[in-house]
């Protein structure tokens, strides 16, 4: 309570001064501050040990304590997966919430390095969960852009056949779409295909009316800024490099967390390990 309105730096005074118990403290109250005082664990840049007295002390700045009510929330990676899951969290009060990205920046990875395409749903098998998210996502994020102005065009696609075997893959394309509740597909001749794009090439095609693309560099860097903006942090070069039950390592600080989420895409199992 001291620390939380004292407008200087509290001293707790622990043990014997010696180097051994300079070590001990350090060792366990590290530890007990980072759960009681802050999200980050104290090291040497943020307390310190005074030596030359019968007692040593352990100096805590009151800047760097959050409400004790808060859950302190981790999200290891900042693809537009974890800053997704961020931005969904910050809007619950009662979370603390930190990304951690190994990069200089956010979604140097995969987020920002594909075609671009907001996928519909139309692959996947009726009633699976990939199904049932990737049907709500583009609504979501289709949302998510008109709102904040994010270049994107719900343009459609066209998915083409080049002979009859793969005309019959067509046909269960369009049942699985339908299923999957897509609305408006529809199949179309060689003339209805180049009506709508007369560069293409093949034998027919399924019109999916409700794909689209997106600059997704736009979606991750309004994710961030939306994330800063709502009070919790993204910090950048911070390679994870252990995780115990209650704490992550980085390779210059470490967090003390209530909930880890893994969204580190093909480094999630090295990461989970």
């Amino acid at each position: 309570n001291d620390c939380r309105t004292s407008p200087k730096p509290v001293a707790f005074t622990l043990g014997y001064d010696t180097d051994a118990s300079r070590k001990a403290i350090y060792d366990t109250w590290s530890k007990i501050l980072a759960i009681r005082l802050s999200n980050q664990v104290f090291d040497t840049t943020t307390f310190t040990v005074e030596s030359g007295n019968l007692l040593p002390r352990i100096y805590v700045w009151n800047d760097a304590l959050p409400s004790s009510s808060l859950k302190n929330v981790v999200v290891v990676g900042g693809g537009i997966v974890g800053l997704s899951v961020a931005y969904k969290l910050s809007s619950n009060k009662n979370l603390n919430i930190i990304v951690l990205e190994k990069e200089s920046d956010v979604g140097q990875h995969q987020s920002t390095h594909n075609s671009g395409v907001l996928h519909c749903g139309l692959y996947y098998k009726p009633g699976s969960l990939k199904a049932i998210l990737s049907v709500d996502g583009i609504k979501q994020m289709t949302d998510f852009c008109i709102e904040h102005k994010i270049p994107h065009e719900i343009c459609g696609k066209l998915v083409l056949s080049t002979n009859q075997e793969e005309s019959i893959k067509l046909n269960e394309l369009f049942d699985r779409g339908t299923k999957n509740g897509l609305k408006n597909l529809r199949k179309l001749n060689k003339q209805q295909m180049l009506e709508i794009e007369p560069n293409v090439g093949g034998i027919e095609a399924l019109h999916v009316p409700q794909e689209g693309i997106v600059d997704y560099k736009k979606v991750i860097q309004k994710l961030s800024e939306l994330i800063i903006n709502s009070g919790h942090t993204i910090k950048l070069n911070s390679k994870v490099i252990d995780i115990t039950n209650d704490i992550v390592s980085t390779e210059n600080d470490r967090f003390y967390y209530d909930v880890l989420i893994n969204c580190t895409g093909l480094y999630s199992d090295k990461v989970s390990k």
